[in-house]
């Protein structure tokens, strides 16, 4: 995972500012978005990642948020350092840093200076620490001067904000949504590449030959969703629901209708065809330049999904642990369910054992291969899935567990998780 470094109450580059006057908290009452890295944040439902810290931050009417961010180009910042906040009538007020009791805030090119209670603010953020489990792919972020937006969660609210360019969501849409299917994690390789075994000895309980172990060098940088795309986030994008379990029947408390279109808003979406899953992924790529996405290859998804494990499960290897990390057909009740209400592995990732399977971009082979950035053979039909589904039995909702389908296939137990790169410009 990426740790990026923004630095709490560190001293700004633009300390030496001018400042013409102190800026009124109550003026900012206005501020509907934050934006960071290009990402968006929607205040009025504030949440980074599974972390509810940015709405404590809110509580303490410091500029909606106190953070410093990196690469805030969009916010016309000449810094490093810095947070574009954007109101109603598309002015920005940019947050350049922090100067002793103020935070310095520029205001249509006017600087200002905001008087802030720091003590407050870092009780706050420690109150909160304290409460949320640490695990080794997260920063330790008990020293207040050293946050970082990844020990906080990624709240990439920019996939949001992509598929609210298509359908702009009802009121009662937003309070049901999942905010945490819209979480990117990101996975950094050494500049050597990362080195995985993948695969599984012949001793695992429910071991296949088409499993063999074998070892991965990964040099690209990716990023994965946190859950499966869901029935909402497709009906964003696309405006229909193709999803056999849509019906207010299977609902875990999320149905809605919109537009005519029924649906289970955060269930996966299932029964997609790869023809589907690619007009998906095509129009996320026509509406931005920020970001490559695309599916998974076979590779990439087990790493992510054994967090660093090599065991038969990323919580261990005994079945039992299933019923508290994966739906599978001892607990599912023969249907999917909302995503993210299981457990998640160390990487933050909900679901990579039982929901849905994902359908990665490799072709099948019953002997896959190791290497550097494997992406399976050049040709063949079936495609690999991944993850396990709600109708699997435990064996297959391992770590190294692979069957494949056809790509025009609809299946109930198959879903779509995405994958993005960075573009290179």
């Amino acid at each position: 995972m990426s740790f990026g470094g923004a630095a709490f109450g560190s001293s700004p580059k633009n300390s030496m500012l001018v400042c013409q006057g102190i800026l009124d908290p109550a003026s900012l009452k206005k501020v509907t978005q934050i934006e960071h890295s290009g990402f968006w944040h929607l205040v009025n439902n504030a949440h980074i990642g599974h972390r509810s810290v940015l709405k404590e931050i809110m509580d303490s009417k410091v500029l909606e948020t106190v953070a410093t961010f990196n690469r805030f180009e969009k916010a016309g910042l000449d810094s490093n350092d810095g947070l574009g906040i954007k109101t109603k009538s598309g002015d920005w007020f940019s947050l350049k840093g922090f100067e002793g009791e103020y935070a310095l805030i520029e205001v249509d090119g006017k600087n200002y200076r905001l008087k802030i209670d720091i003590e407050k603010i870092k009780n706050k953020i420690e109150m909160a620490n304290k409460s949320l489990p640490m695990d080794p792919y997260r920063t330790n972020f008990r020293d207040v001067s050293d946050v970082d937006l990844y020990a906080l969660g990624t709240g990439n609210s920019s996939f949001f904000d992509l598929l609210q360019t298509s359908k702009s969501l009802p009121e009662k849409a937003l309070k049901i949504l999942n905010k945490k299917s819209f979480d990117f994690i990101e996975f950094k390789m050494p500049p050597e590449g990362g080195k995985f075994e993948l695969g599984s000895p012949k001793y695992e309980a429910g071991h296949y030959d088409d499993e063999p172990l074998r070892e991965v060098t990964l040099t690209e940088d990716y990023e994965i969703m946190a859950t499966s795309v869901t029935q909402l986030q497709w009906f964003m994008r696309m405006g229909d629901n193709p999803s056999y379990f849509k019906a207010k029947k299977y609902s875990d408390g999320d149905f809605i209708e919109i537009d005519g279109v029924e649906m289970n808003a955060n269930h996966p979406a299932e029964s997609l065809t790869e023809e589907d899953e690619d007009r998906f992924i095509d129009k996320l790529n026509e509406m931005q330049d920020e970001y490559t996405y695309r599916k998974l290859t076979e590779a990439e998804f087990e790493v992510a999904a054994r967090a660093g494990t090599k065991t038969a499960y990323s919580f261990g290897e005994k079945e039992s642990g299933l019923d508290d990390n994966g739906w599978y057909i001892k607990n599912s009740g023969g249907r999917t369910h909302a995503v993210a209400m299981k457990k998640p592995n160390a990487a933050g990732l909900y679901d990579m054992h039982g929901n849905v399977y994902t359908r990665v971009s490799d072709k099948w082979t019953s002997t896959p291969v190791g290497g550097l950035n494997p992406k399976g053979p050049e040709s063949g039909s079936p495609r690999v899935i991944r993850g396990g589904s709600w109708d699997n039995f435990a064996q297959d909702l391992r770590s190294a567990s692979r069957l494949s389908v056809s790509p025009s296939g609809r299946f109930m137990g198959v879903g779509l998780r995405l994958a993005r790169t960075k573009r290179k410009f």
